[in-house]
This record gives structure tokens, C-alpha cells and sequence, in this order.
């Protein structure tokens, strides 16, 4: 194949054939206040049919400037673009603008991501509207959206707008801001634990997100091995935990099932009651088919009892993990 050619290092080495676009060019792209200009259709194909040695790809690499510097001219900004929530029913406030007056309405609907327990990490206020057409030079329309933080905290997360209009410089287009939580991830502690409703109950995620924050010895037997003892600090080479916390409210005592069976790392159990007192632990369930390695605890439960359920990686480990939950007697 023919060598690249060398890279443009001055005006007179853009493949143009009128140097004063060309340099007209590089004087756009090296302004920060100018950064949207770029190469126009004709300098492209007038630098193609300069020379069979030289083609768009070529071109691209012979101008950096026409990387570093151009830009997608986005549809809206968001006002702040990086939000922080530090507390739940925090109420944040930032401004949508479109960045010209569209020739047709916009309708944006806010997309949020959910979390573990399956309603969304924040609310927008409104979550859907419709921002007005405008004239070609008017002022571009804005709106002032609320936000009200969750119970549940992920950490840093992203909130899209898709927008909607017969204005295709809009139409199916879509902008994001960034939200991070400074609250404890819900789950990485006993004092921020996920919290378990009714039975029977499913739960997923990923441990790599949380920390590891308990060590605990391992029991054993068929069904988790009993472990008199409490929850110690995490050390070397324990792996991430996370936390689920159920309350038995009922009048007889509860026999559950608690599994990890489905997990893709190998996990740890143990089951705890207000106070850190260690009830049951397990490493391995010879039961589980899909990974034997998972963990599971048959235990009954106390009316009116509180329960923790730490979940942790074996030597370090980490991953995929499922939580199942299921009441085999007594669940009045």
C-alpha cells in the first residue's frame, strides 16, 4: 500500500486548492469560542480530486484539528450538567435549554435508571413536557426542572432527556446530566441496608460496587453450620458484602430459605440479628446445580425479631450476585 501521507504542520501542507479557507480552517478549529466550525463538502472534495494519493480518511489524519476540536452541536444543556444529592427528599433544582428555537414543538421525556428495589433512584418534576417552536433567532426556550432525591442511594448515575418533535434537529435525540450520591450505597452496611418486604423475595446486583465492611468464620454443615459470634471488621482478603435486613412480624416462628444459588462468583452467608449476634453461616451449597460454590442457610425465625443477611465473596471474591428468600411455615 502507498504511505500515509506526512502529517499537515503548515497551511501550505492542507490538501486545498485555495490555501485561504484552508487557513481560515485552522484558525476556527484552534479558537475554543470557534470549536463548532470543521471542513466544509467542498475543501473535502476538492482535496480528493487533488490527488489519488489523498482520500477523507487520509484528510482526517493529516488534520488533527478536525478531531480534537470539532463538535457535535448538542440539542440542550443542561444547567447544572453534575448534580450532588446528600440526603433523601433532597430537592435539587437545574435548567433544561434547547440550543436554538426549534420550528416545531419538543416534547422531552425524562428517563431515570431504577434502583435495587426497583423504583427510580431520583425524581424529575415534570417528568415529560413540551417545550414551545420559536422563531429563527429567537431566544431558545428553558425550563426549570425539580429534583427529589430517592431512599435509595447508587451512587453516580446518569438521567437522560429523549426528546421528541417534527423539528428533526431534535427528533430522537437525547441529553444526559450526571448525578452523584454522597449518601453510603444502601446495602454496604448494617446501618444502610437493603430492606426486605414480603415474602417470597428475588434481589440481584453486582458486589464489585460495594465495600467490604464485615469478616465473619464460616459454619459448618448441611444448611449453614451454626456460629455463635458477631460480625468483626473486614479484614485482609475478606471480599465486598452486601446487606439485606427483614423484620418478622408475624405471630409463629418463620422457617426460610436463603440462597445465593445463581451467583457467578463464589459467595459466603450469614445471617445475623440486631446486635451483630451471628445466627448461621455458610459457604458452599452442594444443592445448587448452576455453581456449588453459592451459599445456603435454612433457619427459623423469631416473631417480632429483626434479621440481617450479609453476602460475601469468598477470598476476595466478587461479582453477579441473586438473593432468594422463601418462608416454608409460618407466614401469619
Amino acid at each position: 500500500p502507498a504511505p500515509a501521507p506526512p502529517l499537515a504542520t503548515t497551511v501550505a501542507d492542507l490538501p486545498s486548492t485555495d490555501p485561504a479557507p484552508a487557513l481560515g480552517t485552522v484558525v476556527a478549529n484552534t479558537t475554543s469560542t470557534l470549536i463548532g466550525r470543521d471542513l466544509t463538502d467542498a475543501q473535502l472534495n476538492a482535496a480528493t480530486d487533488a490527488g489519488a494519493e489523498w482520500s477523507v480518511v487520509s484528510l482526517v489524519h493529516s488534520t488533527p484539528n478536525r478531531l480534537l476540536y470539532s463538535l457535535v452541536r448538542p440539542q440542550g444543556l443542561f444547567l447544572p450538567s453534575l448534580l450532588t444529592v446528600q440526603s433523601t427528599r433532597e430537592i435539587v433544582t437545574l435548567t433544561m435549554v434547547l440550543t436554538k428555537s426549534p420550528t416545531a414543538p419538543v416534547t422531552v421525556t425524562m428517563a431515570v435508571p431504577l434502583g435495587w428495589d426497583g423504583k427510580p433512584l431520583i425524581t424529575v418534576i415534570p417528568a415529560t413536557f413540551t417545550l414551545p417552536a420559536g422563531a429563527a433567532n429567537s431566544t431558545p426556550p428553558e425550563i426549570n426542572l425539580q429534583l427529589v432525591a430517592g431512599s435509595v442511594s447508587a451512587g453516580t448515575f446518569f438521567v437522560t432527556a429523549q426528546l421528541a418533535s417534527v423539528d428533526t434537529f431534535f427528533d430522537s435525540t437525547s441529553q444526559a446530566f450526571r448525578v452523584t450520591d454522597t449518601r453510603p450505597q444502601t446495602g454496604d452496611t448494617i446501618q444502610d441496608p437493603r430492606v426486605v418486604g414480603s415474602l417470597p423475595f428475588l434481589s440481584s446486583g453486582n458486589s464489585k460496587l460495594f465495600s467490604a465492611s464485615y469478616g465473619f468464620e464460616v459454619g459448618t454443615g448441611s444448611g449453614g453450620g451454626t456460629n455463635p459470634g458477631t460480625l468483626m471488621p473486614a479484614g485482609v482478603g475478606d471480599g465486598p458484602d452486601v446487606v439485606y435486613k427483614y423484620s418478622w412480624t408475624g405471630l409463629r416462628p418463620q422457617s426460610v430459605t436463603i440462597s445465593t444459588c445463581g451467583s457467578t462468583y463464589d459467595t459466603i452467608l450469614a445471617l445475623t440479628s440486631v446486635g451483630q449476634r451471628l445466627f448461621q453461616t455458610n459457604d458452599d451449597d452442594d444443592g445448587c446445580a448452576s455453581n456449588p460454590s453459592n451459599s445456603r442457610i435454612d433457619a427459623t425465625l423469631v416473631p417480632g425479631a429483626v434479621y440481617f443477611i450479609v453476602i460475601q465473596g469468598f477470598s476476595g471474591s466478587a461479582g453477579a450476585f441473586k438473593l432468594s428468600i422463601t418462608a416454608s411455615t409460618a407466614t401469619a
